[in-house]
């Protein structure tokens, strides 16, 4: 037999195999049906928002711990959080108001250099205000749950918050005479690379602008500078009023008040 027969004998027999195999495809093979084909769920709704089971877990973290979580991504670290209570502890540097609700800051670094108002927690209180049980510096743990970030802090923050240990006292409040001698004599902290921590001021209102000053012996006055939209609380201020603020002493020349609260706002 020639060499060109057997190429045509090969050629035929690979053609013929072929229709043999599509024919029994067509008859008997499985076809895909699109009413039967796997449905990829829908993703589950976030629990942010929404009720948390007074018996949920409970995952116990330090403020520093929580900041490294959501440092290696703010996704992986909300699904860890966001179904659970968590009892975070760390120490006080800072409290304020926003719409009503009083707050407490932890700081959350363990750097030499770490900042009192940007390296920081939000804690957000539906009751009593965290300067009533707690002071600066002191070590508390907060319960609450993951929330989103709210007003002047954008990233995720602690809400429903009630404190669960504490080391420090309730923030005593001094008189404007009291905290200007302390700032003379230099035991009052001011313009620290870190910020300032939180002092408790009352006095009498003797000049309202923009600011309010408060009397504080003599002609010598502490000028309040209120926090944002809060400040808007200074309009309902008159001189002569007994006023109890707190807020950050910024020292440059005169003592400042600022970013105050006024008591009673909350």
């Amino acid at each position: 037999m020639s060499r060109a027969h057997d190429r045509r004998g090969n050629t035929m027999f690979r053609f013929t195999l072929l229709m043999a195999i599509g024919s029994v495809c067509l008859a008997g093979c499985p076809t895909a049906d699109p009413g039967n084909a796997p449905v990829t769920p829908p993703p589950m709704p976030s629990p942010l928002g929404r009720p948390l089971a007074e018996d949920a877990e409970t995952i116990e973290v330090t403020a520093v711990e929580f900041a490294e979580d959501f440092e290696q991504g703010s996704d992986w670290a909300v699904s860890k959080y966001e179904s659970s209570w968590i009892e975070l502890t760390g120490v006080v540097v800072g409290f304020g108001i926003h719409e009503g609700q009083s707050y407490v800051l932890l700081l959350n670094s363990d750097a030499e250099d770490a900042h009192f108002e940007l390296d920081v927690i939000p804690c957000y209180f539906e009751g009593d205000a965290p300067w009533s049980v707690t002071s600066p510096k002191s070590n508390i743990t907060v319960r609450g749950r993951l929330a989103k970030g709210r007003g002047y802090f954008r990233s995720y923050v602690i809400e429903e918050s009630e404190i669960t240990a504490n080391d420090g006292q309730p923030m005593e409040a001094k008189s404007a005479e009291e905290l200007l001698n302390e700032f003379k004599s230099r035991s009052l902290v001011t313009n620290s690379k870190q910020g300032e921590l939180p002092v408790l001021v009352r006095g009498t209102v003797a000049a309202i602008d923009n600011y309010v000053d408060l009397a504080a012996g003599g002609d010598e006055t502490i000028r309040i500078e209120f926090h944002g939209a809060e400040g808007a609380g200074a309009n309902e201020i008159q001189v002569g009023d007994e006023i109890e603020v707190i807020g950050r002493p910024l020292g440059l020349g005169n003592l400042t008040i600022r970013d105050a609260y006024r008591m009673g706002d909350e």
